[in-house]
């Protein structure tokens, strides 16, 4: 059994140290014998078929784009067709063809995004496939049409908890962007990164969600550099922000 340290001050128990593996929480491996006592002394005990079921789900979630081949979009396709003629008929190949629309599907399921909502993003998609050719411009018009969905997963209690870039950090990243002179050298992108993981990781030990905020511009920027990092942080725009949610700081980012 999986024994996880779910309280702050869990009583002593005996086991193996070990890490949750879908989630990365402390844990340890006990003997069945010592159940009953983990689950007293606080700790959540779960079996050990549940503990693979889990580890294999988010193996399948965090891989999923790289499983969305052009097949896969084109039986995705067929199915939405099937509720929605009109609106395939209308933008699919005219305005939007399937490799572009896979491009976009998996942008999102690389950033952990469902894709549940396909006729939205279809929809949305027709709205911009004809004027926007770039991709990852794409996408960021499919996010922002997808706001509430993504503001109801990035957030805990109807609120989101974010991590914000100071306004001068933010125009020198800005300046990158557009290749100016006035751009971060490379020993400030590594200070970047560095203070934006220092950010995260206080955040987390005083159990927030952080999630790092930045302009519609930037995000997809901010998330490459992140990841280029080997952080794992979620990255939405402010235009992905629904009014409903309240919003605090728990983490300001400069260099």
């Amino acid at each position: 059994y999986l024994a996880m340290n779910t309280d702050d001050m869990p009583g002593k128990i005996d086991g193996i140290e070990t890490k949750e593996p879908a989630f990365g929480m402390n844990a340890l491996w006990i003997t069945p014998e010592t159940v009953d006592r983990a689950e007293i002394s606080g700790y959540t005990v779960i079996d050990s078929v549940s503990v693979v079921s889990t580890h294999i789900s988010e193996v399948v979630k965090s891989n999923s784009h790289e499983l969305m081949g052009r097949q896969e979009v084109k039986t995705l396709v067929d199915e939405l067709e099937k509720k929605y003629p009109a609106l395939v008929s209308d933008v699919i190949p005219d305005i939007v063809n399937l490799g572009t629309l896979q491009k976009v599907l998996v942008n999102l399921l690389e950033e952990g995004i469902r894709i549940k909502n396909l006729p939205t993003i279809v929809e949305i998609l027709g709205d911009y496939g004809r004027t926007v050719p770039d991709i990852d411009q794409l996408t960021e018009y499919v996010r922002m049409g997808l706001k509430k969905q993504i503001c109801n997963q990035y957030s805990c209690d109807n609120r989101l908890e974010l991590l914000i870039v100071s306004p001068e950090l933010e125009q020198r990243i800005s300046d990158t962007v557009n290749n100016s002179t006035n751009g971060l050298k490379p020993d400030e992108m590594q200070a970047f990164a560095q203070n934006t993981k220092k950010e995260f990781n206080q955040a987390l030990d005083q159990g927030y969600s952080p999630v790092l905020v930045t302009t519609p511009l930037l995000r997809s920027y901010m998330k490459s550099l992140t990841m280029q990092s080997g952080m794992e942080i979620d990255v939405m725009s402010v235009s992905e922000i629904d009014n409903k949610y309240e919003l605090k700081v728990v983490g300001n980012i400069s260099i």
